[in-house]
């Protein structure tokens, strides 16, 4: 059991700690580079609600299958590895989306936003180029990769 605790305490940390540089990075993005260590720890704690909970909530998985009993015979690194590559990808997509609609728009991304692209997706879609989806998606990919191998390496060695 305290092996399982420590996993769980230790994902969880590694998942802030992803949140926070995505924070501190979009920070740095949206102010071009004109922070100051105390514009970083101010972003920093005015999001840390938001990135327990999202933390939390990824780890929900993981401690399901931890407080599973053995007997079971679950397999954990069968189930982990495709769950770390789709809550990566996920965490990934959002902070792009977040980089893009702040860049565009000037606020964060929200709930609205979802809604003004079902209501007139084609004004939307229309003013992208290819250019920028691909680079984009590229950017997706390269921060889902990331992601995943510091999830894998922070879990990796003890399931």
């Amino acid at each position: 059991m305290r092996k399982s605790l420590f996993f769980l305490l230790q994902y969880f940390a590694t998942l802030m700690l992803l949140l926070v540089a995505q924070r501190i990075i979009f920070e740095a993005i949206s102010n071009h580079g004109n922070c100051t260590m105390q514009d970083y720890a101010a972003a920093i704690l005015h999001s840390l609600p938001t990135g327990l909970a999202t933390a939390g909530c990824i780890t929900l998985i993981p401690l399901l299958l931890a407080i599973l009993p053995s007997s079971l015979k679950i397999p954990v690194r069968k189930i982990m590895l495709p769950y770390n590559i789709t809550a990566a990808f996920l965490m990934a997509a959002a902070f792009i989306a977040d980089i893009i609609i702040y860049s565009h728009t000037g606020c964060r991304l929200s709930y609205t936003h979802l809604l003004q692209f079902i209501d007139t997706p084609e004004k939307i879609l229309t003013s992208l180029t290819i250019g920028y989806l691909f680079t984009r998606f590229a950017l997706t990919v390269a921060t889902t990769t990331l992601f995943t191998l510091l999830l894998h390496k922070a879990y990796g060695h003890q399931i």
